[in-house]
């Protein structure tokens, strides 16, 4: 998982190693499902781009989502559009992640820090957004 949250004392980070071998470590996996079925409070797995896209595949392979649901939890997707360059990867990228669920569950961040978020030249939320 990404170390940046850990970096943060007063945060309580516990680190899980969902990746081994480019392939998600089921053991660990279940780790993370128990922690969040067992223990209180709202969870943040800041999983950094490299682990995110075949934890979520697993995620949507083993059915995660509709477990969690039926037990009371709700699951959010944040995901980045990056202005500049990235900017059209980034709009892919969120496109095909919303492709793989009906949920409504992702939330969308625009980062202006390269410079500003307008699709086709116009402001994202005048754009329709996706």
């Amino acid at each position: 998982m990404n170390q940046t949250l850990s970096e943060y004392q007063g945060l309580a980070v516990s680190r899980l190693n969902l990746l081994k071998a480019g392939s998600v470590d089921q053991r660990e996996f279940d780790l993370l499902i128990e922690k969040l079925l067992t223990e209180n409070g709202t969870f943040v797995v800041d999983t950094g781009a490299s682990t995110f896209i075949p934890l979520w595949h697993y995620i949507l392979e083993n059915d995660a989502l509709d477990y969690l649901r039926e037990r009371g939890k709700r699951v959010f997707v944040h995901s980045v559009i990056t202005g500049g360059q990235s900017l059209n990867d980034t709009l892919r990228r969120v496109e095909q992640l919303a492709e793989t669920t009906q949920e409504k569950n992702i939330v969308v961040w625009l980062n202006e820090y390269f410079s500003s978020v307008l699709p086709d030249g116009q402001p994202f939320r005048e754009n329709g957004g996706l």
